[in-house]
């Protein structure tokens, strides 16, 4: 796992110190692209937790037993 970091980490410092000055336009909708994208991912994580959790307590619940009335 350390070692999965340490790749990560290299890389990241690697192409941050390999970057070169752009002459960029942004448009006015790429503030509004970026707010659906952050608010997608926060609403992602949020229903992977959801799920996550209730998978997890599912384990700890008591299952009741199903009983045969005649």
């Amino acid at each position: 796992m350390k070692d999965i970091i340490l790749f990560v980490s290299l890389v990241a410092v690697f192409v941050l110190a390999a970057e070169t000055p752009l002459d960029a336009y942004l448009d006015p909708g790429s503030g509004s692209m970026f707010l659906q994208m952050l608010l997608g991912g926060v609403v992602g994580i949020g229903v992977a937790a959801r799920f996550f959790w209730q998978r997890l307590t599912g384990v700890f619940r008591r299952k009741e037993v199903a009983r045969d009335e005649r």
